[in-house]
């Protein structure tokens, strides 16, 4: 097996493995999870989708002052202006793009480069 083709299938193995295991990592988006209880309220459902997943990886809290009650968090996330302070998140949207990036990476990869000449 030549040194492009082992390569090129690293790089497939990377773009399938890196999405599956921080899938368990994501959490829903404020805004999704505001939508799940109003809606779950009246008897309705949620699907979650992709663009409204996220990693957390440092949480913050919510910057707002005044009275916050339950009718103001709603205000603030419908009107996306609810601010976190020292919160650090990565929307999962990304990981699936780098994922979907390599897996065509390593199939370009061992397509153009394995007759090339790159022999161990």
């Amino acid at each position: 097996m030549s040194k492009a083709k082992k390569i090129g299938i690293i790089f497939i193995i990377l773009g399938g493995f890196i999405p599956c295991i921080l899938y368990p990592f994501t959490k829903p988006t404020t805004q999704a999870t505001l939508m799940q209880f109003l809606l779950s309220e009246k008897g309705a459902s949620v699907n979650i989708r992709l663009n409204e997943l996220e990693i957390v990886l440092k949480g913050g809290t919510i910057d707002y002052e005044g009275p916050f009650d339950t009718t103001t968090l709603k205000t603030l996330v419908l009107t996306e202006k609810l601010k976190y302070k020292g919160r650090i998140a990565i929307p999962y949207k990304y990981v699936m793009a780098l994922g979907v990036v390599l897996v065509f990476t390593g199939a370009g990869v061992i397509a153009l480069l394995s007759n090339k000449g790159l022999k161990e």
